[in-house]
């Protein structure tokens, strides 16, 4: 794969993984129809890791949320941004899921969340560093990241699609 495509393909997978993250953050994973079921709830915590009930399923939540958003790490760094600039889009992006829950009280905006979700867009731009500095072809690491992240898209989806079934 040339430069361009590799550039127009990390788009495509970043629009999809951007699509995915609001399913997930802001909608709950839900079904549109399912919506109007889940609990309006508008929290605030701004105390960083402070769980008063069930810390097991939070330190389990925790590291989800990290991991969740190592991706919008990898795509920006993939298409040229510098790595602070990464953290930063991942910073504000965090931000603005964390506000949108809280105003539309469709969840608990936490600062723990704010935090990790930051931190999983700093390993993920690490990572892409990384990854480029040992790498002797950067285009050809681009071509195998895009293949992985393609690869891993699609089994999340079709993940989600078979819970979504099952569910039903």
């Amino acid at each position: 794969m040339n430069s361009k495509r590799n550039s127009i393909f990390a788009i495509v997978l970043l629009s999809v993984y951007g699509l995915i993250l609001i399913w997930i953050v802001l909608l709950k994973a839900s079904m549109v129809a399912e919506l109007k079921y889940l609990p309006c709830e508008r929290t605030l915590n701004l105390v960083p890791f402070h769980y008063e009930f069930e810390v097991g399923t939070h330190v389990e939540e925790v590291v989800l949320n990290a991991l969740v958003f190592v991706p919008l790490g990898l795509y920006p760094s993939m298409l040229g941004m510098k790595p602070w600039k990464a953290i930063l889009l991942g910073f504000c992006l965090s931000l603005l899921f964390e506000a949108l829950q809280f105003v539309l009280a469709i969840g608990a905006a936490d600062v723990t969340d704010l935090l990790m979700n930051t931190l999983g867009t700093a390993i993920g731009a690490g990572f892409y560093l990384l990854l480029r500095r040992i790498s002797k072809r950067p285009d050809r690491l681009n071509t195998v990241l895009n293949v992985v992240m393609c690869v891993g898209t699609a089994l999340f989806l079709l993940a989600a699609a078979v819970l979504l079934i099952a569910n039903a």
